[in-house]
């Protein structure tokens, strides 16, 4: 096959091909259809690229993302001064203001005068001037219960009544056991004597906002559990008198 400026095979047809491509060399036919088609798309009129140019859907779409976007910068943004989280809230307590001032000199030497002198309760100042009242424990309650029993009860009725006489202090009550039994078991027991206590001062007048209760189970014991005398001694009840802070 004889291609075109004489030359012939394979590369012909590579030569015809190079030529109808606008080369320097091409066809006069190929060069006035490529001068045609320039001139057609330079005379073509140029469009803007604007939001009118794109299809239906994609300017909905357009629209769309732009109001998304103005939505979520205006949730990001605070719409007025932030406050600083609460602190959490402290214990409630009486005010100092409505505390009845005490001379806790005075008011712990009326305790003891008053509460003194009796075998059903030891009354003890301590090193840091507060009141312990020692209630022997062996027959105040019944075996893993809960319920003062009378001997206790009456003890009880006589404390409520000096301790009523001034609202300046506050009574801790703290429940302790023997040994015998599980450690979990003695704990809970404890507690739960330490509020029967507090349960019956509140019903003898004392105010509930003057009386706390506590458990220590088998923690701190008297004496030896070993024997029966020792855990006698243990089984027991404790009240702190104090004033209140201010």
């Amino acid at each position: 096959m004889t291609g075109f400026l004489g030359i012939t095979g394979p590369q012909a047809g590579r030569q015809e091909l190079h030529h109808t491509e606008g080369g320097a060399g091409a066809h006069p036919r190929a060069q006035k259809g490529h001068s045609a088609a320039r001139d057609a798309v330079k005379s073509a009129p140029r469009k803007n690229s604007t939001l009118q140019d794109i299809p239906s859907m994609t300017r909905f779409q357009a629209l769309a993302l732009s109001a998304l976007i103005a939505l979520l910068s205006a949730c990001a943004t605070p719409s007025g001064p932030q406050r600083e989280a609460a602190s959490p809230t402290q214990p409630a307590r009486a005010p100092s203001g409505n505390l009845p001032k005490v001379d806790w000199s005075a008011e712990r030497a009326r305790i003891t005068r008053t509460l003194s002198g009796a075998s059903d309760l030891s009354v003890i100042t301590r090193s840091d001037g507060y009141l312990q009242l020692l209630i022997p424990g062996a027959e105040a309650f019944a075996r893993d219960g809960v319920e003062p029993r009378p001997s206790l009860k009456a003890t009880l009725d006589r404390i409520a009544t000096a301790l009523n006489e001034t609202q300046g202090t506050e009574i801790l009550v703290i429940g302790h056991t023997d040994a015998a039994g599980s450690e979990l078991h003695n704990m809970q027991l404890s507690i739960r004597r330490a509020e029967s206590v507090v349960e019956y001062l509140r019903v003898r007048g004392i105010a509930l906002t003057r009386l706390q209760a506590d458990g220590r189970g088998e923690t701190e014991p008297f004496a030896d559990n070993g024997i029966e005398a020792g855990r006698a001694k243990n089984r027991r009840v404790e009240m702190i008198v104090r004033p209140f802070a201010r």
